[in-house]
């Protein structure tokens, strides 16, 4: 079995990271807290191939702690099978992009830009 944890800073791809890794042949299951990903690793080891090969999008916003991700890791270095992890960066002038894209580009933003846009009104 083959886990790949995908993470990095906001901007730095980790969605379409995760969509070229479905398309090579991975199962995706984005936002993975670091508690549930033992659990899911059992799962797919026990699933007779169908999760040979695993890509978990995971956020560290989601952790308990800092330190949460790393225990996990190291649990996982026990089990069979090859974990590993693909850490994404992006620059500040990407993530700034990323930002401010049009809302109607980013349907999961159109709340938070609108809320934005309300608070900068009546805080002016």
């Amino acid at each position: 079995m083959e886990i790949l944890i995908i993470s990095g800073l906001s901007g730095g791809g980790k969605s379409k990271a995760a969509s070229f890794l479905e398309d090579s042949g991975f199962y995706i299951v984005d936002n993975m807290p670091a508690a549930m990903i033992l659990k899911f690793a059992e799962f797919c080891a026990g699933g007779g191939g169908r999760y040979a090969r695993v890509a978990l999008v995971y956020d560290v916003r989601t952790a308990e702690s800092f330190t949460e991700l790393f225990e996990v890791l190291d649990k996982l270095k026990g089990m069979e099978g090859v974990c590993r992890m693909l850490f994404l960066d992006a620059s500040p002038a990407a993530i700034i992009k990323d930002i401010k894209k049009p809302a109607a580009a980013i349907p999961w933003k159109r709340r938070p830009i609108l809320w934005k846009r309300r608070w900068k009104r009546s805080g002016s």
